[in-house]
């Protein structure tokens, strides 16, 4: 128990405010030295069971704490209490013998102080910018509906199935959403035993689309499965937890928790949207935002942006139908902050890896039903990852016909894209055919075409002006999904040769079909090389087993190679 008596000494020396005066009204321009925590643990160790204390932010002025809790499970030293005389203000203090750090928040007022330790030990404690520590996003929704008004009767979350949900299965770096309720203590945020979020299980799959959606050209794993977060590393992962307990309104969240060790949530009250799910999400990646250190996207006039048009930055008011990951593109910009740079570089995150290539020689094939022609969503897909990427597919006309196909970006509900399609029909030099760039999200193409080769190219793009009306093609990142008919001739499939055959989803996260002319090939011997050209999976194949599980297998480029006997077709296949 010795540690709990130094910390009490601690902070009975550190002293904030007595609130008989301004306070936080007052600007504190400099560090106030603390003394040293070699001097607390010689000189105040034998106070015990204190139930307040001061702790001074000046030499003038000080604050008067009332303790709410002194045990952690995470830290040797722990203490978080309120602000007497205010309304909503709280400190926390944690660390051990060698560095102590906490801070001092008033939410209401909008202050704070830093405590922090520096070297020989010294302990201070200094006035900051409070959104560059802590978000309050509240007032951002008109819909201020109680919660007692918006049921009939009380939510009981027994009757609601969290659905599974992952968006990179296997990846290092989870971003856990939270909807079952969660007891929250010994951190930086004190104890707060959250009320589950009343959101029902359609609900809560639009929120995970719209934030899978926002970090879907990462390696992050944004899920909804619990067991996920809690065999992830510490220093890897982060719980957003949507509830109807914390804050007050709106969202909250502390910078840079995802790189600490402790993973301490940030929080979103779905209290009063409960019609608005979309803006829940989007406070989701807001809040979820400063965890990987993102700062506020504000203007001279106030801390969030308000957007433009339809548009604005999830950084910013977060609640116009688009809204996506900025850099200060707009109009009296205060903050140029790279957003993507900024996640990118966040332990162990990193771009996924490009699932299809750039030009027409690495392109990927766009696979069509043999017969008909047909071009599925669930096997022609992908994402734009970096804002210069593009993704090629080839086509191949059997007969003269029409290309016609659609290209939507994750559109389950009309605010979650961030991708702005732009599609382009080539011809086989790679000269443009059809350029494709409606005013909305997605794109199309229908063009009669000879018998020949041709290939699509898929790019992210802006619109209007960033300045005052638009977006440029920054945040214009996400999936895509490809369907239509292509030329196919009118032969029966058994005149098909071992070149119809189809690998699908490919990029895939390890589950493979392998759809091939059965009826002409009874079995087809299938082989797996590496880059290094090592053979590294064999299989036989038939008409029963056409469906591979890979997921054992590193990520990365592989090259497939089909036997029939006599034969053989090799295709590039991408786990990822």
């Amino acid at each position: 128990m010795e540690h709990k008596k130094f910390f009490k000494i601690l902070l009975s020396t550190l002293v904030i405010l007595c609130f008989n005066f301004d306070g936080f009204a007052q600007q504190y321009k400099s560090a106030y030295n603390l003394g040293s925590i070699q001097s607390f643990i010689e000189t105040k160790m034998e106070l015990k069971n204190r139930k307040s204390l001061t702790i001074n932010v000046s030499a003038e002025d000080s604050f008067t704490i009332d303790i709410e809790s002194t045990t952690s499970n995470i830290h040797k030293y722990y203490l978080f209490g309120t602000l007497r005389g205010f309304e909503n203000a709280t400190i926390y203090i944690l660390g051990n013998e060698e560095a102590l750090n906490g801070k001092i928040i008033d939410y209401k007022n909008k202050k704070a102080f830093e405590i922090y330790t520096e070297a020989p030990n010294q302990i201070f404690v200094k006035e900051i910018n409070i959104h560059r520590v802590v978000c309050i996003m509240d007032n951002w929704n008109s819909n201020k509906t109680s919660k007692k008004n918006k049921t009939s009767q009380k939510f009981n979350p027994s009757n609601r199935a969290i659905p599974e949900l992952e968006s990179l299965p296997g990846a290092v770096v989870v971003l856990y959403i939270d909807f079952d309720g969660e007891n929250v203590s010994g951190g930086s945020w004190g104890t707060i035993n959250a009320e589950a979020s009343s959101y029902t299980e359609s609900e809560i799959t639009d929120v995970w689309h719209i934030m899978a959606e926002d970090f879907a050209p990462f390696t992050i794993n944004v899920t909804t499965k619990r067991s996920v977060y809690d065999n992830a590393g510490t220093s890897s992962r982060q719980m957003v937890i949507f509830n109807e307990t914390f804050p007050p309104q709106g969202g909250v969240a502390q910078f840079l928790t995802f790189n600490g060790p402790n993973s301490q949530p940030c929080w979103v009250n779905t209290t009063g949207i409960v019609n608005s799910v979309w803006l829940g999400a989007n406070v989701g990646s807001h809040e979820a935002g400063h965890t990987f250190g993102l700062a506020h996207d504000g203007s001279p006039t106030g801390e969030y942006w308000l957007g433009h048009a339809d548009y604005n930055s999830i950084m910013g008011r977060a609640n116009k139908t688009l809204v996506k990951w900025n850099k200060g593109e707009y109009q009296n910009a205060n903050n140029s902050e790279d957003d993507i740079e900024t996640i990118k570089s966040s332990n162990n995150v990193s771009f996924r890896t490009d699932d299809h290539g750039n030009d027409i020689s690495n392109s990927s094939d766009l696979m069509s039903e043999p017969i008909t022609g047909t071009v599925l969503e669930t096997k022609n897909l992908g994402i734009i990852e970096q804002r210069t990427d593009k993704d090629v597919f080839k086509i191949t006309a059997a007969v003269s016909g029409t290309i016609d196909l659609t290209f939507r970006p994750e559109n389950r509900l009309s605010q979650s894209p961030n991708l702005d399609i732009q599609a382009r029909l080539l011809d086989a030099s790679g000269t443009q055919i059809v350029l494709s760039d409606p005013s909305g999200m997605s794109a199309s193409i229908n063009k009669s075409v000879t018998t020949g080769t041709y290939y699509i190219e898929i790019d992210g793009v802006g619109f209007g002006d960033p300045l005052t009306n638009g977006y440029s093609d920054y945040g214009s990142l996400g999936q895509y999904f490809i369907s239509g008919t292509v030329p196919v001739s009118s032969l029966g499939k058994e005149n098909y040769s071992l070149a119809s055959t189809q690998i699908y989803p490919n990029p895939s996260k390890g589950a493979l079909t392998i759809d091939f002319n059965e009826a002409k090939f009874p079995e087809l011997k299938i082989e797996l090389i590496n880059v290094l050209g090592k053979q590294i999976y064999t299989n036989i194949l038939t008409a029963a087993h056409k469906n591979l599980n890979l997921e054992n297998l590193q990520k990365g480029l592989y090259f497939a190679i089909l036997f029939d006997g006599k034969t053989s077709l090799t295709k590039k296949i991408i786990l990822r």
